[in-house]
């Protein structure tokens, strides 16, 4: 749950739990930091014809963060997930690991 009640993080605004920002600061970052990158993103999106115009915020926050918070990087992150997203949906649906068929591609990963 958000510090401000809200649970919902694929508006265009970014809720940062307790947890968050004490990554935030252990990452010596600030806030306000983080939101830029956030919007810097968003931004990006909307000006990416083949990617969705509105992202889950959390997610950029984390594909940056995973990116050792570069912007670059987190932007070819994102395009790469959404291009595999859209030409293999199955792999991001319904998946059950206990199906044989899916622990042997799961195994080989």
């Amino acid at each position: 749950m958000a510090l401000n009640g809200s649970s919902d993080s694929t508006d265009n605004e970014l809720f940062l739990t307790t947890e968050d920002i004490e990554c935030i600061k252990y990452s010596r970052v600030s806030e306000n930091d983080v939101r830029e990158v956030v919007r810097t993103l968003q931004d990006w999106l909307r000006q990416q014809p083949h990617l969705p115009e509105f992202a889950d915020t959390r997610l950029l926050w984390g594909f940056w963060l995973l990116r050792k918070m570069s912007l670059e990087r987190t932007k070819q992150t994102v395009d790469m997930y959404y291009t595999v997203r859209n030409l293999i949906p199955e792999f991001f649906k319904n998946r059950d690991p206990v199906i044989l068929q899916e622990q042997q591609i799961f195994k080989n990963l």
